[in-house]
């Protein structure tokens, strides 16, 4: 290959990758998922299975126009998946999906406000077969007596249900309960008066951490009669965790939704406006005791849109540690950010993360996908003045300063493999150190990566050689290159 046309080669090359960034800039609108007419109203939770398939429940009766009562699954790029049967499932116009949660052997659990299940009465829980018929091994007997609004899964393979619901199967449990995994009650777990019997008491989510303590948050201000507003942490056995005490102090509105990072610290949204005398208005951090954690920064967070509330339904954890969250805001710090946003892990606005007018109605689910890809679904029809009614989907975007260094060695490629000329080695940072050693152990050479790394080939003989890139936590990369002129 001559000089000019390595240089045209590696121009175009500069223009491909600029085109495939700015289409993937961070926020920006995913044209790879195909929802054409979505749905015909709001979604309400979403998960996806290990064969990438996205389940989606909610409120709505037709996906892309076809029957689809509550719930559907559709493929990666949005298409109906016509193998999973729920165009007559869940009876009842009010019926309403708030959670879908998957077991290990991909069955699927469905909590929400439901009476009946494919002409079966089943009350507000459920499990369903891959192929989105009723599971009827799930002996759930007469089930909750009101909304089931979040569910958890142990590592055990037990069931966690949070709700407004006061019996299950008939049994006492007020607004929160275990089960075994084939749905009977699980009578080692312990809440005693629960949230309480009110009729504005209830759980709206449940995290487990890595210890197997329960966080659970929502609208209340007791556990068990020990004073505890909107967030309290149980022991695996279900009582009431000592160590981790807020008290009183979160103040204006109740919480939402909550995240466990991996230092334990741990992120709650919803719509309140203080903690004590501190400003946090929708989001803010704890510290592994329940006190406020005065590193992260949220003042002024969110602020309200048109409606006398605002609220933060929903945090998603990316892997490089900053924060994607979604509700009902129409700014951040300032910022203007209709109803979804990405902070940093210090409580700072994400200006990379670029939504432009954002959506146009509330959003009351998010789905972080393996690629860093984000899922919403709410109230909305469209997404920075894009069509997308009810669920949507952007690019994520990450960095090589934040991200794992185990994922950055999964995604490095070298092109082409054989070469004669040149290499080009993709998806490294800059600072990684490449070497090039022949089946001698000898040194060829050793360079940054920089911006452009294209290595020159031309002058080395035939045969196998080796690529040892080495990364910024020191751990190396090592792949096979084969020449040939």
């Amino acid at each position: 290959m001559n000089q000019l046309s390595l240089k045209n080669l590696i121009f175009l090359n500069f223009i491909f990758v600029f085109i495939t960034s700015s289409a993937q800039q961070p926020g920006s609108f995913d044209n790879s998922f195909q929802i054409g007419t979505g749905t015909n109203a709001l979604v309400t939770a979403i998960t996806i299975q290990s064969d990438n398939r996205i389940l989606i429940g909610g409120g709505f009766n037709d996906y892309k126009g076809v029957s689809r009562r509550k719930i559907t699954r559709i493929l990666p790029n949005g298409s109906n998946d016509f193998t999973f049967n729920s165009g007559i499932s869940f009876d009842g116009q009010d019926s309403l999906v708030l959670s879908i949660k998957l077991q290990n052997d991909s069955s699927i659990l469905v909590g929400g406000s439901f009476n009946s299940y494919q002409g079966i009465s089943i009350n507000n829980i459920t499990r369903l077969k891959t192929n989105g018929d009723l599971d009827t091994s799930f002996h759930s007997g007469i089930g909750a007596d009101e909304r089931v609004i979040d569910i958890a899964l142990q590592s055990d393979g037990k069931i966690i249900l949070g709700g407004y619901f006061n019996t299950y199967d008939g049994v006492s449990s007020n607004g929160i309960i275990r089960l075994n995994p084939n749905g009977t009650i699980d009578t080692s777990f312990h809440t005693g008066n629960g949230t309480g019997t009110g009729v504005h008491t209830g759980v709206h989510k449940i995290r487990i951490q890595d210890d197997g303590k329960i966080l659970i948050v929502g609208l209340f201000d007791s556990y068990n009669l020990n004073p505890r507003n909107y967030i309290a942490r149980l022991n695996a056995d279900g009582t009431i965790d000592p160590s981790f005490n807020p008290g009183i102090n979160i103040i204006g509105g109740n919480v939402n939704s909550c995240a466990i990072q991996s230092d334990g610290k741990i992120l709650i949204g919803g719509s309140f406006h203080h903690y004590g005398t501190s400003i946090a208005a929708g989001i803010m951090r704890l510290n592994q005791d329940g006190t406020l954690d005065n590193s992260f920064d949220s003042n002024p967070g969110v602020v309200a849109g048109s409606l006398p509330y605002l609220n933060v339904d929903e945090i998603g954890l990316q892997e490089d540690g900053r924060i994607i969250i979604s509700g009902y805001f129409m700014s951040y710090n300032g910022v203007l950010r209709n109803n979804i946003t990405r902070i940093n892990s210090d409580g700072s606005i994400d200006l990379t993360f670029n939504v432009g007018n954002g959506l146009n109605g509330y959003a009351n689910s998010l789905y972080l996908q393996n690629d860093g890809k984000v899922l919403i679904g709410g109230q909305f029809q469209t997404y920075n003045q894009q069509n997308a009614p009810h669920i949507v989907r952007l690019n994520g975007g990450t960095d090589f300063a934040n991200i794992s260094q185990s994922d950055v060695k999964n995604s490095i490629l070298i092109y082409p493999n054989p070469a004669s000329s040149f290499i080009q080695i993709s998806n490294i940072p800059e600072t990684a150190i490449i070497q090039l050693i022949d089946l001698n152990g000898r040194l060829i050479f050793e360079v940054l990566a920089g911006q452009n790394p294209f290595l020159d080939i031309s002058n080395l003989k035939n045969g196998f050689y080796s690529i040892t890139i080495q990364l910024t936590d020191q751990t190396k990369s090592q792949h096979k290159l084969l020449i040939q002129h």
